[in-house]
């Protein structure tokens, strides 16, 4: 009878971690997008015209396997401003991991910090 307890309970945990959240690099950006959106983290028609590319802050190869992603988020470059012309200056860097947890990497601290300090803007600890 106890075994017969255990096997149901073991299988209500599994079907909770079949419903959680999974966010591979290939989703990554989109759900980046849309909880920015849905957020309001930035001025009407920013996300428009912005580009969103992976770029790993960490010293693994590329073909390495990460509990993450991590996306820059980059504005295209303008031949009005002068800078390398292949150059697409940083409007901010985010870390998505699997679990559907964002981070904000905040330049003046120079780490990650939680997405919600960085929706406050309380980036600057």
């Amino acid at each position: 009878m106890v075994f017969a307890l255990l096997l149901i309970l073991a299988a209500g945990v599994q079907a909770e971690e079949s419903e959680t959240l999974y966010i591979d690099r290939t989703m990554a950006i989109a759900y980046l997008s849309d909880c920015l959106l849905l957020d309001e983290a930035y001025e009407d028609g920013v996300l428009e015209v912005v580009c969103f590319m992976i770029e790993w802050m960490d010293e693994l190869p590329y073909t390495a396997v990460r509990g993450y992603t991590d996306i820059a988020i980059r504005k295209p470059f303008d031949p009005e401003v002068l800078t390398a012309d292949d150059t697409m200056p940083l409007l901010d860097r985010f870390r998505v991991y699997t679990d559907g947890r964002i981070l904000y990497f905040s330049p003046i601290p120079g780490f990650y910090i939680p997405y919600e300090d960085f929706l406050k803007g309380t980036t600057d600890l």
